[in-house]
């Protein structure tokens, strides 16, 4: 036993170039596994929605899109929750609606929003689930303009910035991922990409902000 501790203690020490090497390895397949485990998550959840609603991309995604593709959009903004896992969607469009509302006030001041309500900041929204079950919101927006009552007091490239700021207080979310849309391929592949997984979902589409300008 004297021997063998003896022997034991000439090793020398690792050098700690080869312990940050080693460290940071095992983050990286601790990165690469949590990856992994998401995708699977998110597979099983495509192959579940295909099966419960296997006519769905020409019932609902097609039929949405070739609608939406009528009009012009300036922006997809993607809105996340603090924690990640917020399911209920009724709450969320409650947020949606409070979102609106301030925008309004933002681009057409406090009387005019209030006096002319038709007259709105113009984006639909489709919820969608991530690996942990939880929700995200894809935002297709118009870009604001001037209408025949309202005047805008912000300029139209401050969407994204006053969008970010409002969410930020509204819910506390900090990620906001946001995409200018810049031609009419581009204005395609946004709105497949919002629609991707609704599928059957026709509900997880939301139009109440929706003023089809």
């Amino acid at each position: 036993m004297t021997l063998r501790k003896k022997n034991l203690s000439r090793i020398p020490p690792l050098k700690p170039n080869i312990v940050a090497e080693l460290l940071q390895k095992e983050v990286q397949d601790k990165l690469h596994a949590d990856h992994c485990r998401q995708n699977a998550k998110l597979n099983t959840i495509e192959a579940k929605l295909k099966l419960l609603y296997p006519i769905s991309k020409t019932v609902v995604k097609e039929k949405y899109r070739d609608w939406l593709l009528k009009y012009v959009f300036c922006s997809m903004i993607t809105l996340t929750l603090p924690d990640g896992s917020a399911r209920n969607q009724l709450a969320l469009e409650k947020k949606l609606s409070i979102l609106t509302k301030r925008l309004n006030k933002k681009f057409f001041g406090q009387q005019a929003a209030a006096k002319y309500p038709d007259n709105t900041v113009s984006f639909i929204a489709v919820f969608e689930e991530h690996a942990t079950g939880g929700l995200h919101i894809h935002t297709l927006f118009q870009a604001p303009r001037d209408t025949e009552f309202c005047k805008l007091k912000l300029s139209p490239d401050k969407l994204e910035p006053t969008v970010h700021s409002l969410w930020n207080k509204i819910t506390g979310a900090q990620q906001i991922d946001e995409k200018s849309i810049d031609d009419a391929t581009t204005n395609r592949a946004k709105i497949e990409y919002c629609l991707k997984r609704t599928y059957g979902r026709d509900d997880r589409v939301y139009f109440d902000s929706f003023a089809q300008h």
